[in-house]
C-alpha cells in the first residue's frame, strides 16, 4: 500500500489516543493521509500528535470537507486493469453525508486517474475482495437496494467493480451496520478470518453457517479458502457516557440516514487494519483479546500484529478498519502488450484504400515489451470481435514475434488476416483484441488492450465547435425565474480546472466556489443559432458537476437539476437530451458525454442550452457546473461492397509431393493431397472440415470423411459448384483421438462422420 486515508474526530477528545496510536503504528509502513476542513482543524490535528509524542514524519494533510470519520465507508474503491492501470469506482453514500460522498473524485483528481460512479447504495465496509475477482458483502447490501433485486446487484458488482464471482454472507442478527468487516475479514487472497460466537448466542449459527460457506468456495489457486476461527467478544450494553463533543450529530439517523444502535456495543476483532507487513488489530478488555491476537500471529507470520484498545471508538459501530482506507502502489506493468496493428492491406478488394463488405484484408501486430528485461519466444493470438460477428472472421491469427528487447516493440513474423461477409454492415467497427501471449517472460492470457477500425470510408464535417477558449462564442446566459444567474467564463486557476486548456463556463460564485447565494440559484447558457443540421449530427459536450446529493431510494425532493436541451424554435419547445438531479450523484471531475442523436432536427437550425437549478437557497456549498468543449458534428460512413470471386481460387495443377497437405482444382472438384504414410494396421480417417465464411463464423463446420489407403496420396472429393467460397481444414484421426480440431476429451469417441462439428476454442467438438 501506498498511503492510508483516515479523518480525524475533530472535537471528541475521548477519541485521540485511539487516533494517536493508529497514526503513529501505520506511518512507519504507508504515508497517512489526513483529510482536515482548514487549517485550524490541521493546528489542532499536529497539535493533539505532538502531545501523543506522535512524530509527523509520514503524515500528508489533505484540505477537504467532510462529514464523519469513517472513511472505509465513502472512500475510493481502487480497481487496477491487467495492465496495473489505477482507475476508482465509487458507490452513492449516504445522502445526509454529502461531503463525504464527493472525496473520491476528490481523491481521482489529485492522484490523476480516472473515477466511475457505481449506480448502488452501500458503505465500504461491507465490502471485501481477494483482489482475484471474487467479491464477498453481506446480504444488508440488498435491503440497502430495495428497489432492485439481488441478482441486479451483484450485476454491480460486476459490472463496475471487476467482480467475476460474487459471495453474499448473512449479516449479524441486530447489529446495526450490517457490515461483513464486523465479523469476517480477508487476511491474504486465500485466508479469512471468521468471528465465533459461543453455543447459544443468537449469532452462533449465522456464524457458523458463513464460516462453512467460505470454507466451500474455491480460491484463485484452485483450493479451498482457509478459514481461521476468532472469538467474539461480547456484546454489552452502553450508556454512550464517552465525550464525543459534536461528533455524534454527524451520525445522522433520519430517514435514509446511517443508523446507531446506542443500546449495545458490538465488538469485534475482525475490524482490523493491514499495513503491508503491519497489523492493527482492536482489543477491548473483555477476556478474548490475547487469544485473538495469538491468532492474527500464527495466521499471518512475518507480519508485526499490533493490539489498539478499541474500547473508546467501537459504540459509534466500528474500530480501525472503518477509519481507515488503503491507496494501493501499484507496480508498473512488466509484461507485452498490444501496441499497434502495421501493413493494413488488402488481399482481395476493390482497392480503394477503405475495409469494405466482402474483402479480405491482412496486418501484422506490433507488442510493447513494458518489462526490464528481453522478450524471447514470443506467440500470441489477436481475435477479432463484432457485434455482427456472423458477418467477419479471422482467417488467421496465431503469430509469433522476434525477440522484443526491454522498452522496445516488435512486429509479427506472420501477418494476421480476416475477411469480411459482403452483407457486413457499413460503418460498423471491427475491434482486434490481444490475447494468449506467452514468451520468456510468462504467459497473459487476458490482454486489456484493443484496437477499433470502421468499416467504411469515414466523412467527418464539424457543424458547430466552442473550446471556450475565444471570448464568449456567441454564448449567452441569464437567470431562470425567482433565481441567482452565476454562469461566467472561468480561467485557471479557477474553482476547478478547465477542461482544455485554460477556459471554460462556470456556475458558482467566484469569491466562494460555491453557489450559496442565500437565494435559489439557477440560470441558462443558451449557445448560438446553429445551422445545417442533418440527420448525421450528433453533439458532445465535456461537464464538471459537483452538486448536492440525495436519495435514490427513499423519497426525498430531488434538486440540483442540470439539463442539457436542444430547440429549433427558441425554447419555446425543446428535446431535453440530459437531465440530472441530486438523485444522481456528481462527479467532481470532466466528464465527456455524447453522442447525442440530433436527427430529429434534420434540416432545421437549432440552439443548445445548459440548465443549472438548485431548486432553494440550502446545501448549495459546492463548486457547480462547468461546461467545455463542445462539439456538433456528422460522421459518416460509405461502402463500396465487394463481390468476392466464385468458387475457383484453388489453382488448378499436378500434385505438389513434399506438402503435407495441399488442395488443387479440377473442374467442380476438389483434390486434396497429402505427403503422409498410413498408419500400420489402421484405416486412418482424414477429416475435413469445410465451411463458408458465415458458417465458419459462426463455429460450424461440415465434417467430411477421407479414408486414407495404402496407395496414399490422391485422394477425391466432389463438392458441388455455388457462389460462395469455402474454406477447409484437415485433421488426422484414427476414429477416437482426432487432431487439434474436432478433438473431444481423450479416450472419447467423436462424432460420427455425418454430424455437424463445431470446433471450439481449444478443439473441443460438441
Amino acid at each position: 500500500m501506498k498511503a492510508q486515508i483516515m479523518s480525524w474526530p475533530i472535537g471528541s477528545t475521548d477519541l485521540n489516543d485511539f487516533f494517536c496510536q493508529l497514526v503513529d503504528n501505520i506511518q512507519e509502513y504507508n504515508e497517512v493521509w489526513m483529510i482536515v476542513e482548514s487549517q485550524t482543524d490541521e493546528d489542532y490535528v499536529k497539535s493533539t500528535l505532538s502531545n501523543c509524542g506522535v512524530p509527523l514524519t509520514n503524515v500528508i494533510f489533505i484540505r477537504e470537507n467532510v462529514d464523519s470519520i469513517w472513511s472505509r465507508d465513502y472512500g475510493p474503491e481502487y480497481m487496477r486493469t491487467p495492465l496495473q492501470e489505477a482507475h476508482i469506482t465509487d458507490a452513492q453514500y449516504y445522502w445526509t453525508r454529502t461531503n463525504d460522498d464527493v472525496i473520491p473524485y476528490r481523491i481521482a483528481m489529485r492522484e490523476e486517474i480516472p473515477a466511475h460512479e457505481a449506480r448502488i447504495d452501500f458503505e465500504g465496509g461491507n465490502f471485501q475482495s481477494d483482489g482475484y475477482g471474487h467479491c464477498f458483502y453481506t446480504d444488508g447490501v440488498y435491503e440497502a437496494n430495495s428497489t432492485m433485486t439481488p441478482e441486479q446487484v451483484d450485476q454491480v458488482f460486476r459490472d463496475y467493480y471487476n467482480c467475476k464471482e460474487t459471495t453474499a454472507l448473512q449479516r449479524l442478527i441486530g447489529e446495526g451496520t450490517g457490515h461483513i468487516d464486523m465479523f469476517a475479514k480477508l487476511l491474504s487472497p486465500t485466508k479469512w478470518i471468521v468471528g465465533q460466537y459461543p453455543v447459544g448466542d443468537p449469532n452462533y449459527q449465522v456464524l457458523e453457517d458463513n464460516a462453512a460457506l467460505l470454507a466451500s468456495l474455491t480460491a484463485y489457486n484452485g483450493q479451498p479458502y482457509e478459514v481461521i476461527r476468532i472469538p467474539m467478544p461480547p456484546t454489552t450494553p452502553t450508556a454512550l457516557a464517552l465525550d464525543y463533543g459534536d461528533l455524534l450529530p454527524r451520525w445522522d439517523t433520519s430517514e435514509g440516514g446511517p443508523s446507531l444502535n446506542l443500546q449495545e456495543i458490538w465488538r469485534t476483532h475482525t475490524n482490523s487494519t493491514i499495513a503491508d507487513a503491519l497489523v492493527l488489530v482492536p482489543i477491548y478488555g473483555k477476556g478474548t483479546d490475547e487469544e485473538a491476537l495469538q491468532i492474527y500471529s500464527d495466521a499471518m507470520p512475518g507480519h508485526v500484529i499490533v493490539g489498539i484498545d478499541s474500547e473508546a471508538i467501537i459504540p459509534l459501530g466500528g474500530a480501525m478498519h472503518c477509519v481507515t482506507m488503503q491507496v494501493p502502489e501499484y507496480p508498473p506493468y512488466d509484461g507485452l502488450a498490444f501496441h499497434s496493428i502495421q501493413d493494413l492491406s488488402e488481399v482481395t478488394g476493390n482497392g480503394n484504400g477503405a475495409i469494405d463488405p466482402g474483402e479480405t484484408w491482412e496486418f501484422n501486430s506490433v507488442l510493447w515489451n513494458h518489462g526490464s528485461d528481453t522478450a524471447g519466444s514470443v506467440s500470441a493470438r489477436i481475435v477479432l470481435n463484432s457485434s455482427v460477428s456472423s458477418r467477419v472472421i479471422m482467417l488467421r491469427d496465431s503469430s509469433g514475434y522476434p525477440d522484443i528487447q526491454a522498452g522496445g516493440i516488435g512486429a509479427s513474423s506472420r501477418t494476421y488476416r480476416f475477411a469480411l461477409d459482403e452483407a457486413y454492415p457499413c460503418g460498423e467497427p471491427l475491434i482486434f483484441d490481444l490475447i494468449d501471449v506467452t514468451s520468456s517472460l510468462g504467459e497473459d492470457p487476458d490482454q486489456p488492450r484493443s484496437l477499433k477500425l470502421n468499416v467504411g470510408s469515414e466523412t467527418v464535417i464539424t457543424r458547430f465547435w466552442d473550446d471556450m477558449e475565444s471570448g464568449s462564442g456567441g454564448w449567452t446566459h441569464g437567470p431562470i425565474s425567482g433565481a441567482t444567474d452565476l454562469w461566467h467564463q472561468q480561467n485557471n486557476p479557477g474553482c476547478f480546472p478547465a477542461g482544455s486548456p485554460t477556459v471554460d463556463w462556470a456556475f458558482n460564485e467566484t469569491s466562494d466556489c460555491n453557489y450559496a447565494t442565500g437565494n435559489r440559484a439557477g440560470g441558462n447558457l443558451t449557445s448560438q443559432t446553429i445551422s445545417e443540421i442533418t440527420a448525421s449530427s450528433r453533439f458532445y459536450f465535456d461537464y464538471w458537476r459537483e452538486t448536492d446529493f440525495c436519495s435514490r431510494i427513499f423519497i426525498v425532493p430531488a434538486k440540483d437539476f442540470f439539463s442539457v436541451e436542444a430547440s429549433d424554435n427558441g425554447f419555446i419547445t425543446k428535446t431535453t437530451l440530459l437531465e440530472l438531479s441530486c438523485k444522481q450523484p456528481s462527479h467532481a471531475q470532466w466528464l465527456a458525454d455524447g453522442a447525442y442523436d440530433l436527427s430529429s432536427f434534420a434540416g432545421k437550425s437549432i440552439q443548445i442550452r445548459f440548465v443549472f437549478d438548485s431548486s432553494d437557497a440550502d446545501g448549495n456549498r459546492w463548486r457547480g457546473i462547468g461546461i467545455d468543449d463542445v462539439l456538433i458534428e456528422d460522421r459518416t460512413y460509405s461502402c463500396s461492397a465487394f463481390t468476392p470471386p466464385l468458387p475457383g481460387e484453388v489453382p488448378e495443377g499436378p500434385d505438389s509431393p513434399g506438402e503435407p497437405v495441399t488442395i488443387r482444382k479440377s473442374g467442380t472438384n476438389l483434390i486434396i493431397n497429402w505427403d503422409m504414410e498410413c498408419n500400420a494396421g489402421y484405416s486412418t480417417d482424414y477429416a475435413i472440415y469445410r465451411g463458408n465464411l458465415s458458417s465458419l463464423s459462426s463455429g460450424t463446420w461440415d465434417h467430411i470423411p477421407v479414408v486414407c489407403t495404402d496407395t496414399g496420396h490422391d485422394l477425391t472429393e466432389t463438392f458441388d459448384a455455388g457462389t460462395d467460397s469455402y474454406y477447409f481444414l484437415v485433421a488426422p484421426h484414427d476414429g477416437i483421438v482426432e487432431g487439434s480440431y474436432g478433438k473431444k476429451s481423450d479416450g472419447e469417441a467423436r462424432p460420427a462422420s455425418s454430424s455437424a462439428c463445431y470446433p471450439a476454442g481449444g478443439g473441443s467438438c460438441q
